[in-house]
């Protein structure tokens, strides 16, 4: 039995989406969805789509443990974007669009941290509140 308790992870927003983790869960996610959907069924935006100024793209790491080597970032757990539709106001709050949250194939529900990405949360930069 393992009693090691479960390593925090963080979110961040990813301006850049230059990250090899993250490319290549980009592309998985854009491959699944062009394998099991139509043409005019998917749309997942690529790179350049994600890296326009209404997008805010967001990530999930889970931090590598001090004394292990490898990526200094630790590992992707997720990731997800939101678009914002109507930006905030002084009149009134702005509202986006939450994209579904993406894992990676060999994340395990329990592992990926999908709850962060819900619907009902609003960014640091205040312009892309979300309505449930």
């Amino acid at each position: 039995m393992n009693d090691a308790q479960p390593r925090p992870f963080h979110i961040r927003i990813d301006r850049e989406l230059t990250h090899p983790q993250v490319i290549a869960l980009l592309e998985e996610h854009l491959a699944g969805m062009r394998a099991e959907s139509p043409p005019e069924c998917v749309f997942a935006l690529d790179l350049d789509g994600l890296r326009r100024p209404e997008i805010t793209f967001l990530t999930a790491w889970r931090r590598a443990p001090s004394d292990s080597p490898g990526d200094a970032e630790g590992e992707l757990l997720a990731m997800g974007a939101i678009k914002e539709l109507a930006p905030t106001t002084a009149l009134g709050g702005g509202h986006g669009e939450l994209t579904s949250p993406c894992a990676p194939a060999h994340a395990t529900c329990a592992r990926a941290p999908h709850k962060p990405f819900s619907p009902n949360c609003s960014t640091s930069r205040g312009s892309a509140a979300m309505r449930g």
